[in-house]
């Protein structure tokens, strides 16, 4: 096996510690093992038939062209900093990501913070299925007596109420005499940093 510089240098990566986790999923995949000494060695899927599929994290390169971003293999520390890993992974689809029913998903933008220990907060962009029916705990978009609200929907005692994620704000028990209509599951929250 060449050295990890010289591993850098041949896949055009910027640093060992991703040659170091190429190397790894490599082995998670079993393409590659290693032996006592440490010393990485081909294993039974790296002589595999060309038509086998190849390892998982490589994807296709090419531009964002319908909405596809690159996703990059290794996540991001949110501690301190190591070098670089630039990798690409492949490419990812928002709409793929986000979206599981393109017929029945609509967008809307939160107003207020009621919903904030959800982590819902004032401005972001929430991602709703209509053709979803609502479970227990789930967070809906519901119109409660001609008002749109964003609620956590909870079954009590064959009724249902609607509670906020602040304690702020008081929970809403719906009356049999209320028009309440469930207008879709929130699937996500979309917020800036």
């Amino acid at each position: 096996m060449p050295s990890y510089n010289k591993l850098c240098e041949v896949l055009g990566l910027a640093s060992r510690s991703a040659v170091a986790k190429v190397l790894n999923r490599l082995r998670a995949e079993g393409y590659l093992s290693r032996t006592p000494d440490g010393v990485w060695v081909p294993d039974k899927l790296f002589f595999a038939s060309p038509r086998a599929p190849a390892p998982s994290f490589i994807g296709a390169a090419g531009g964002s062209a319908g909405g596809r971003w690159p996703l990059f293999a290794h996540g991001v520390k949110a501690g301190f900093p190591s070098p670089a890993d630039d990798y690409l992974e492949g490419r990812i689809s928002l709409d793929e990501y986000l979206i599981r029913n393109k017929e029945a998903t609509f967008f809307l933008r939160v107003e207020g913070d009621s919903m904030e220990g959800e982590g819902i907060f004032d401005g972001d962009i929430l991602v709703v299925d209509k053709s979803l029916t609502p479970e227990h705990g789930s967070v809906v978009i519901a119109v409660l007596e001609g008002e749109f609200t964003v609620k956590q929907f909870i079954r009590s005692g064959g009724g249902v109420l609607l509670r906020a994620a602040n304690p702020k704000y008081a929970d809403i028990m719906v009356g049999d005499e209320q028009a309440l209509e469930v207008w879709g599951v929130v699937r996500w929250a979309i917020h800036k940093v």
